[in-house]
């Protein structure tokens, strides 16, 4: 078993976990904390998606609505399971199938989620209850309003607004910033 830290970032569809993402592993490296960011999902996104221009995204980007390959998951497991750094992993917003033995394999969970979606809400929270991942946070994601933490601990609860694709501005406000500190004290806790 690898006890090295491997912290899923999922959520549904539209809720902002790509720029979530890409705003943390910016922020985990200007603090110098080594990480590895790898994107569990067929979409092609990356960091190119949240700095290139939407025409250019969308016009390569892939809507997955198929099955993943048994490939790509044998070799997101693999990746995941031989990690030599800590671990943050974007999980799309879909999971099924045989992707859910992903799961499995992640240590801790940040929860990116959606008023308007309280059935995708229940389905997270069961499928990290259900793989044993232990809790980071669980964040509510809106478009507008103001961002505010309500719990610090030991879970992070909070609401994070503005996480709009394209905006050259990264994610910032108190539910942020605790959030990358949880994460930069987790990821120092083991020696590489």
């Amino acid at each position: 078993m690898n006890f090295l830290p491997a912290v899923l970032i999922g959520g549904p569809p539209q809720a902002g976990k790509s720029v979530l993402f890409y705003s943390v592993t910016h922020a985990l490296r200007e603090r110098n904390i080594p990480h590895h960011a790898i994107r569990a999902c067929l979409d092609g996104e990356g960091n190119w998606t949240q700095e290139s221009h939407p025409d250019t995204v969308s016009q390569i980007r892939l809507n997955v609505t198929t099955a993943w390959p048994a490939s790509f998951v044998e070799r997101i497991s693999y990746d995941i399971e031989h990690r030599c750094l800590p671990f943050l992993i974007d999980m799309g917003g879909r999971p099924q199938g045989t992707q859910l033995d992903l799961f499995r394999l992640c240590t801790h969970s940040i929860l990116l989620l959606r008023e308007d979606e309280p059935d995708a809400t229940r389905i997270w929270q069961r499928l990290i209850h259900e793989n044993g991942v232990a809790p980071l946070a669980h964040i509510t994601s809106t478009l507008t309003g103001e961002s505010i933490l309500t719990r610090s601990s030991p879970t992070i609860e909070g609401t994070l607004t503005g996480l709009h694709r394209h905006d050259s501005e990264r994610v910032h406000g108190p539910v942020f910033e605790l959030l990358v500190e949880r994460i930069a004290a987790l990821f120092n806790s083991y020696d590489l």
